[in-house]
């Protein structure tokens, strides 16, 4: 009886370190995710959206300058012809 009861404990035990084991590794598992996540996102993806963000503008701007020039040309030019 002893010796069932010494296999019982030693079972449930075993079981409870297993369940705390799995339970903690999912924690910590789950908290390493999101920091990983976070460097990712922090050290890849903002900076590279920055950068991409920035050449867009450069190239808007660019355009919209060029445009601008044309078009005051082109006022000039028929302002001019008035005269």
């Amino acid at each position: 009886v002893v010796n069932q009861l010494e296999k019982s404990l030693n079972s449930i035990r075993e079981a409870t370190i297993a369940r705390q084991i799995q339970e903690q590794f999912q924690t910590s598992g789950k908290q390493t995710l999101q920091e990983t996540q976070e460097y990712t996102l922090e050290v890849l993806v903002i900076p590279s959206f920055e950068m991409s963000f920035k050449a867009m503008f450069e190239k808007v701007n660019s355009i919209f300058q060029k445009v601008i020039a044309e078009h005051t040309i082109v006022a000039q030019q028929q302002f001019e012809s008035l005269l």
